[in-house]
């Protein structure tokens, strides 16, 4: 399943149930916590049940986010008492949580609230329902809380020229990503270049040598020189920035553009949300007339 802002999927056979309804995700300020509801994650439209195929002892649900944002906390319900998480790409393990019981009927539901770094959280996260053996699996609505990083291409921790040569290995990749590789590698090499060529743009443009070639050994000065035998000159590194310039002002509207469209698909998200509510409580009531 993927999203604009995020993509999941799950190791186990889905049987039942709409996994386009099964997570959604709010954006928070960073180190802003956001209180997820339990009526937003009883969702009956949003539930699935997962089954287990041979040699498979457990299901894993593998969430990945946008590289300009990290998870912060994942909220969900399961009738699981213990989920292991692992993260990064590498799936590292992180923790083992056990669950808050909510319900206690024909069937057990625990809540898990999953918290990470607020500044730094992870992009890769991947959950480890531990089930008995042979019993298929059941999932309410899982909500994921995401914040922007400040840098859209991630931090300069997470993100530099040994890090793409280490994970992104060109044998492996295609034509067009060994390009956009290439293209990041030379962002950044020009990035850190940036002061150097500004200063040497002042150089030419203040060297009058390179400006009048004209001028020879008799240093003729500037108001002696005819305007037609003056020949244009650009520094290539001006042009370059320049580009640069054109590029970052694009991304940056998009990005406006983006966050503009998931405020509206976050606010018409509310308004479903409110319009379920007499269908929770409905099927809460009904699972208690049923003990």
């Amino acid at each position: 399943m993927t999203s604009l802002l995020y993509r999941f999927k799950y190791s186990w056979e889905i049987v039942d149930g709409d996994q386009h309804r099964q997570v959604a995700y709010s954006l928070a300020s960073s180190g802003a916590p956001i209180s997820i509801s339990q009526d937003d994650l009883l969702n009956p439209d949003g539930c699935l049940v997962l089954e287990s195929g041979e040699d498979q002892s457990f299901c894993e649900q593998v969430l990945s986010v946008h590289p300009g944002y990290h998870l912060t906390a994942i909220a969900l319900i399961a009738e699981c008492c213990t989920i292991e998480s692992y993260i990064g790409k590498a799936q590292e393990y992180n923790h083992t949580y056990h669950g808050d019981l909510i319900f206690d009927g024909e069937s057990r539901l625990y809540r898990f609230d999953i918290l990470f770094d607020a500044n730094e959280g992870p992009s890769d996260v991947t959950l480890r329902f531990i089930v008995p053996s042979g019993a298929n699996l059941c999932l309410y609505g899982t909500h994921l809380i995401l914040v922007k990083n400040s840098n859209s291409l991630g931090s300069e921790v997470s993100l530099n020229q040994a890090m793409l040569e280490c994970h992104l290995d060109d044998e492996k990749l295609s034509e067009k990503a060994a390009k956009a590789k290439a293209f990041l590698l030379a962002s950044m090499g020009k990035h850190l270049q940036q002061p150097h060529a500004a200063v040497q743009i002042r150089n030419t443009l203040n060297n009058n040598t390179d400006l009048y070639p004209d001028a020879g050994d008799d240093h003729i000065e500037r108001r002696d020189i005819e305007p037609d035998k003056i020949e244009p000159h650009q520094p290539p590194e001006f042009s370059s920035l320049f580009g640069e310039l054109l590029v970052k002002q694009y991304i940056d509207k998009k990005l406006t553009e983006l966050e503009g469209a998931i405020d509206i698909k976050l606010k018409a998200m509310e308004v479903r949300q409110n319009q379920k509510l007499d269908k929770i409580i409905s099927l809460l009531e009904f699972i208690e007339n049923k003990q």
